[in-house]
């Protein structure tokens, strides 16, 4: 269930950001075996809404006969008068198994279809179409103007009790590598599905690169990153091949960006960092491209800021600090330019502010400014608790908060304000506990701790309290050897497990 709801969770993430920036039409295809899946996504939807008195419109049919009167509706759908624009939920999974229900399905996708044009020109506001899953690979068939402006689909996670509706199909699927633990997750799984039933000549026509990209980042969050680099460049290589097709279309050059940023995460998990800055060069230049061509509209605003992130982690994880800071503050006042095209709540809500601040504490962390390192981190954890207020305790907006506390605690530690320190760590360390209560034994719930655990370990050191760290020091080196029994080959985690031991060591008797 744990998985289900993290996966649920990152789809709600990506959606939200997508149906926040919309400035005119824009269309979500979200494929489903299980109802409530969507359900979920409309009522959070709804929530977010109701804050500003507004309602998304939701269509379902209620009979067979209603194709002309839905499609009707969605050609009259505007903005709001005062220029807000909730979404259109159009629920076609009903029954999607039913002759006649599927019939009426193909007709709705057919009209609207034919209208591409009309709603693209006339329909101020977001179309959701919530879809059989059945019909993902046969969308570009059903629909191909509608499949090919689509801004976003995914196919939905399904809920544990019914994961015994596919067993079967799990059970045909081969691994691409040795197992690891935890097993792959749904977006893996459907990534992998993808590859086997569509043809490799029809790639590039049929599937959506960004699936690969959700498939590799699953993958990089067990530790997978064998795994991770495959499903990563083959969304490359599609991403590729959509762009050499299309004579050089502006979305496509952002989509080849997003993807590049994919691929050079996935190569510097894996060590490469030689190629994962290539990789992560090539889609800075990309979304420099877009920005001039487009101009500072929010997705291509959006995308300069992940690729200023990813080129900065290749510059700091490689020694060169002060390229690294330069970055990171262009990365930030981007953050910021977005937070007033969209407003904070937006921007706490996808996390581009506060890791764009995090990210400018840690440069400046490693160049030894300690004020303007706690200066950034301060702000990161203001911003972490507005989040948890507004979200309540999810486990995004627990770690979060969790990862703030810790990155102010060494701040405050390195500048001699112990108290702070204590204070914030202490209430890190019990937020990366509750997320574990959450998540469950993942190797990033178990990392976070060991970290937490460290840095309080330290600081407890540095005051003399050497019980308190030797009690944290030992957790730490139990909750390291069990990431490294997870995954023996994942040299950060014996790094880690090293530390601790050494930590141990240097204690008094």
């Amino acid at each position: 269930m744990a998985d289900y709801e993290s996966a649920l969770e990152t789809i709600w993430r990506d959606l939200r950001q997508h149906l926040e920036w919309a400035d005119g039409f824009l269309l979500v295809l979200l494929y489903t075996r299980h109802p409530t899946p969507a359900r979920e996504l409309l009522r959070r939807a709804e929530s977010l809404l109701q804050t500003r008195g507004l309602e998304p419109l939701l269509l379902r049919p209620r009979d067979t006969a209603q194709a002309h009167a839905i499609v009707q509706t969605v050609i009259a759908a505007r903005p709001e008068p005062g220029g807000e624009r909730p979404a259109i939920w159009l629920d076609l999974w009903d029954r999607s198994s039913d002759a006649e229900w599927q019939a009426q399905r193909y007709e709705i996708l057919a009209r609207l279809n034919e209208r591409r044009f009309l709603l693209e020109q006339k329909v101020g506001r977001p179309l959701v179409l919530i879809l059989p899953e059945d019909d993902r690979a046969r969308m570009h068939i059903l629909a191909p103007d509608l499949w090919t402006v689509r801004a976003y689909s995914m196919g939905l996670p399904v809920p544990e009790m019914a994961v015994d509706l596919f067993q079967e199909e799990l059970g045909s699927i081969q691994p691409l590598a040795e197992a690891v633990h935890p097993l792959p997750n749904l977006a893996e799984i459907e990534w992998r599905r993808l590859l086997a039933v569509v043809p490799e000549q029809e790639h590039a026509i049929r599937l959506n690169p960004r699936d690969g990209v959700a498939a590799s980042q699953a993958a990089l969050e067990r530790g997978a990153i064998a795994e991770a680099i495959s499903y990563a460049e083959i969304a490359l290589s599609i991403a590729r091949a959509r762009l050499a097709a299309s004579h050089d279309d502006i979305h496509l050059k952002s989509e080849l960006a997003y993807i590049l940023g994919a691929v050079g995460a996935a190569r510097k998990a894996s060590g490469n960092i030689s190629e994962a800055r290539e990789a992560c060069q090539e889609s800075l230049e990309l979304a420099r491209q877009a920005r001039e061509i487009s101009g500072d509209t929010a997705p291509v605003l959006f995308q300069l800021l992940s690729s200023l992130d990813n080129i900065g982690e290749i510059q700091l994880t490689s020694g060169c600090l002060g390229k690294a800071r330069l970055t990171f503050l262009e990365s930030l006042d981007i953050a910021r330019k977005l937070q007033q095209i969209q407003g904070l709540a937006a921007l706490a809500s996808t996390h581009l502010l506060p890791t764009a601040l995090e990210n400018v504490g840690w440069a400046n962390l490693a160049l030894g400014d300690f004020h303007a390192a706690r200066a950034a981190y301060s702000e990161q954890v203001q911003l972490a608790r507005t989040e948890r207020q507004a979200e309540g305790d999810t486990p995004s907006s627990i770690r979060a908060l969790s990862v703030a506390l810790n990155n102010l605690g060494r701040a405050c530690r390195n500048l001699g304000d112990m108290e702070t320190a204590r204070s914030v760590l202490s209430e890190g360390l019990e937020l990366s506990r509750l997320f574990l209560e959450a998540r469950g034994d993942l190797p990033l719930a178990l990392h976070d701790i060991a970290l937490s655990l460290y840095y309080v370990g330290s600081l407890a050191s540095d005051l003399g309290s050497y019980s308190d760290a030797h009690t944290a020091f030992q957790e730490g080196a139990e909750l390291a050897a069990r990431l490294v029994a997870l995954q023996p080959d994942h040299p950060g985690y014996r790094k880690l497990q090293a530390q601790f031991q050494a930590e141990l060591e240097k204690l008094p008797l």
